[in-house]
């Protein structure tokens, strides 16, 4: 399948925020994946700020942007990819931290790319900014108990909360893959806003995650994340190739891209007010668990003000 505009469904928002300019223009949106392939064309025209970061403790490389797998060109292109983007004017600042590794190795490497980001953040032109965080990633609730995973989560969680307190970033993260009563870390953290998967109809996934953390019913939201149509990688002869996936990976950056429309419309947005915001406007599902669908569907609700807020490049 080529490339062509995702036909959202009208309950989403998505083309009715369009229509109305807001595409994600100059809004900050991090994302710790497995890469980007910054050729595609998906996202050739545009600059991605992006971070190797090594399996060794050492350095990073501030390079041309590149995937490990595909499963970060996926993520991103859903979020803001030019021609299927939910907001495809947004600032994408990209690590690559997943590879075929140990769970020790990845939250090494993520805890590493959440430091590059913090500190693409402090940068003069981003310092005063509210920025989304995409994770579509996980680890068993099992590392918890872990004496040996649970320093890397607790060392990932203190950074989360940096993020969240100190830079205004709202961190949106997938719960996983494992059905009913399992989840994912950092998903289930509190300061974490979290993600299952439904169909386009509007019905929770058999794999989408859920349960109690921390006295908290998780996922807090949904987002489509069956068969979604997304970039994936290139053929050696440069054609881009797209795909169809289905996960909590996928719905995930579907929710981080209608937060990226809502700080678009009102930039003016405090994390917290953004996270509120999407809480407020989501789609109730009433026919579906409500320990599994958390508020409803994520969805971009017209605001009854001037619409050309939308921060410059």
């Amino acid at each position: 399948m080529g490339n062509r505009q995702i036909n959202w469904p009208e309950e989403s928002g998505v083309e009715l925020a369009h229509s109305s300019g807001i595409r994600g223009s100059g809004v900050l949106v991090g994302v710790l994946d497995t890469g980007i392939d910054a050729d595609h064309q998906e996202f050739c025209d545009q600059t991605v700020n992006y971070r190797y970061v090594p399996l060794s403790s050492f350095g990073g490389r501030d390079v041309r942007g590149f995937d490990t797998e595909g499963h970060g060109t996926h993520v991103c292109g859903i979020i803001a990819g030019k021609d299927i983007g939910i907001a495809p004017e947004a600032k994408l600042y990209v690590a690559s931290i997943i590879e075929s590794e140990t769970y020790e190795t990845t939250l090494r490497r993520i805890i590493s790319g959440l430091d590059w980001f913090l500190e693409k953040l402090s940068e003069l032109e981003n310092s005063e900014q509210t920025a989304v965080l995409n994770m579509s990633l996980g680890f068993p609730s099992t590392l918890i108990h872990s004496s040996r995973y649970r320093p890397y989560l607790d060392r990932m969680r203190n950074v989360l909360l940096n993020c969240v307190e100190k830079r205004d970033v709202l961190p949106i993260v997938a719960i996983g893959n494992d059905g009913k009563g399992e989840y994912c870390y950092p998903g289930a953290f509190k300061e974490c806003f979290s993600v299952g998967a439904v169909d386009l109809q509007g019905k929770i996934a058999n794999f989408s995650g859920s349960g109690i953390s921390e006295g908290t019913i998780k996922p807090d939201i949904v987002g489509y994340g069956v068969d979604i149509h997304s970039s994936l990688e290139r053929k050696c002869e440069g054609q881009s190739i797209y795909e169809k996936m289905s996960g909590t990976s996928m719905a995930t950056p579907y929710v981080t891209g209608i937060a990226a429309l809502y700080l678009c419309d009102k930039p003016q947005l405090k994390a917290k007010e953004l996270k509120a915001k999407l809480i407020e406007t989501a789609f109730p599902l009433s026919t579906q668990p409500p320990e599994r669908v958390g508020v409803g569907l994520a969805r971009f609700v017209p605001q009854l003000t001037d619409r050309a807020n939308c921060p410059k490049e």
